[in-house]
Order: structure tokens, then sequence, then C-alpha cells
């Protein structure tokens, strides 16, 4: 692979929406996000045209690296409708593909995403790998979070991960799971028909009045503003295209928007016609990811049970959160078959931190999976 061979290409809100009206023909590189997903990327309140979406290098047809950013506005106590000084860009991925590992080309793309976003870029949880790189860049933390996966069922991928050996008995594996699935569904069955006794569960597509008023003083806290749009916006199914089958090999870079299993859960718990809850969570593959678990701590263990049964009505082996309060509720009050801590580091540009003094990151910040 030559340098000379190599474009980097910084793709605007306008020129994405250009991009995505264009024939493919006439398109002069690879989108490293799925359509469906860039399409999603267009409709986030408050976004500019001019604002930069994505940062790329590519050679001959094949992506080599890329980033992508998402802007929002601090939250903030200033009350002015001017937030040109509280906006920042989540850099939710910065990816490499294998030629371009060892090579200044994925750098080069970090660099012009921090030129692209001012130097004002946030990135939540970056991969474990990239801790000595960042150690170097002109990056604070904001907040060491622990990062909980809850297994609710053994997973054939996790287990052929740790033990190759067994993917030979892959079959086995996989009978395995399911069966762990349903042993510790029925382990669980009374606990959790008595904790959801007389709750309702109402799913939604997007939040009506009385949710976002349920919702909104929760968020007062947040390091990024929020209003019932933005909400709307981040729990919208669209981005999320589940298709009947995938034999085709794709690029592992690519921003998961479509599969074979994939997509979100949006719901309100009721309770004599009161709300107790606002969750959200999407979920690729066999895996679920938190979005929004919005409810007192009082209540948490009737979520969490919530959550359970609607984990294991669509199959899904173990789910990722932020939520301590949610954590310790599955760990006290359900039968899991693991449970585990990972710290994930949230870092700040220099150029912004300063500005987060005092402010709070949770799991609904930067959450764009």
């Amino acid at each position: 692979m030559s340098n000379n061979d190599v474009q980097v290409v910084s793709v605007t809100k306008k020129e994405l929406r250009f991009y995505l009206e264009a024939p493919s023909e006439e398109r002069d590189y690879i989108l490293p996000i799925s359509e469906n997903k860039a399409q999603w990327i267009l409709e986030k309140p408050g976004m500019k045209e001019g604002d930069v979406c994505i940062v790329l290098a590519h050679s001959k047809g094949e992506v080599l690296s890329f980033a992508y950013l998402i802007p929002d506005i601090l939250s903030t106590k200033n009350k002015a409708t001017d937030h040109s000084n509280e906006k920042v860009y989540w850099m939710p991925q910065w990816w490499a593909s294998k030629p371009a590992k060892g090579t200044v080309i994925a750098t080069y793309v970090f660099n012009e995403t921090l030129r692209a976003g001012g130097h004002r870029i946030l990135a939540k949880a970056y991969e474990e790998n990239a801790d000595k790189f960042y150690k170097k860049q002109p990056f604070s933390i904001i907040r060491t979070i622990q990062r909980h996966t809850i297994f609710i069922a053994l997973d054939h991928h996790i287990i052929i991960q740790k033990i190759p050996i067994v993917k030979h008995v892959k079959f086995f594996v996989k009978w395995l799971e399911k069966v762990s699935r349903k042993v510790y569904s029925w382990l669980n069955l009374s606990k959790v028909k008595e904790l959801t006794k007389n709750l309702n569960i109402k799913y939604i597509n997007q939040l009506d009045t009385d949710t976002w008023h349920f919702v909104k003083p929760f968020l007062d806290n947040d390091l990024i503003l929020k209003d019932k749009d933005y909400i709307n916006w981040q729990i919208a199914s669209t981005q999320y295209l589940p298709i009947p089958w995938n034999s085709k090999k794709n690029n592992t870079g690519i921003v998961k928007g479509f599969g074979e299993k994939i997509g979100i859960v949006n719901y309100i718990l009721q309770q004599d016609g009161q709300i107790l809850a606002f969750v959200s969570f999407s979920y690729i593959g066999n895996v679920a990811y938190m979005k929004y678990c919005i409810s007192s701590k009082e209540n948490m263990t009737k979520v969490s049970a919530s959550i359970y049964e609607n984990l294991m009505k669509l199959k899904l082996n173990y789910i990722f959160t932020d939520n301590a309060i949610l954590a310790d509720s599955f760990t006290n009050e359900l039968r899991t078959v693991y449970q585990y801590t990972q710290t994930k580091k949230s870092m700040a540009h220099n150029t912004v931190h300063p500005k987060l003094s005092g402010m709070s990151l949770v799991e609904q910040d930067g959450h764009f999976i």
C-alpha cells in the first residue's frame, strides 16, 4: 500500500446528505457507516450543515481508517439561547484496518478529526488497546466508569473466544447456551413474577408528553443538554435495520446499523397508572446495550426484573450497563451466570476539559451505539 494512493476525506452533514442522495456509481468512496445509520445521524436535532460527521482514509475502494463525530451541547445552568460556547463533539469510534495499523494513516485520521471538531472532542469509553496512545495526547479524564457486564446465559461466542479448542464442537457449545438460558429462566421465574406483578409495560417508539415530564427531572445533572426531541432521536428505531440473513462478510469497521439480530426496545413501566421507569436498550447479536434506565432507586428491582423478561424473550445472553444500581439489582435479586466490571475511561481534549468541572457524565451521555 502506497501513501500516494490514500485519500483522506472530511464529510460534513451537507456532504453526507449529497452522498446518500447520489447514485452508487457516482460515489467516490465507501461510507464506513451503514446508510440507515448515516440517515439517522443526519436527523440529529441541532446539527449544523457544516458540522463534520466523518473523517476517513480510503484507497482503491477500501476503507483504511475512519472516525466519526456527533455534535452535542453541554448542559449548563446558563439559560442563554446561544450555546456556541458549550458545543462539543463526541468521537464514538476511531478505527483502523489491518493494513493501516502501525502506519501514520490512522494517526492522521485521528488528528484530522480533532481539527474538524475544533479540538472540542469527547471520547466516552475508548478501547483498552488505545490507552497508551491517549496518554500521549492532550486529553484528560472526565470520569472513570465501571462498565458492568451481566450474563444471564452462557454465550457460545465468548466461550470459544476464551477456550478456542471448543470451536471443534461448536454445536455442543451452542447447545449449552440454549440449556443455560432455559435453566436460568426457570430459576428466576417465580422471582420475576413476584417483582413484576401489578406492573404494566407500555412499549413506545417515542416519548409522549407524560413520559417526558417523568424523565426530565432525572436529566438535570447530565453532562449533555437533552430535551424531548433529543431523546426521541436517540432512541429512534430507524437507526437499526434487521435483515433476514447476512452471509456476506462485511467490513468490521462499519458502525453497526444492520444485522440479522439488531434493534431497540423502548418502554415505560407503570403501576396503578403511574410511571415508575423509562427503559431503552439496543441489541446487536446476543448482547444488549443499556441506553436509558430512568427510575428511582427504590423501584430498580422491579425495573431489573422487567429488563430480564425482555432479554429472555429476545434470547439475548448478556447486557452492558454503566448503571451500578441496576447492576446490583440484577446481582442481588436474580440468578445470573456471571457478572464482572471493567474500568473504562471517559476523556476530553484539554481545550474543553476545564468546562466540564462539576458536571456528571452518565450512561445516556454520548451513547450512540
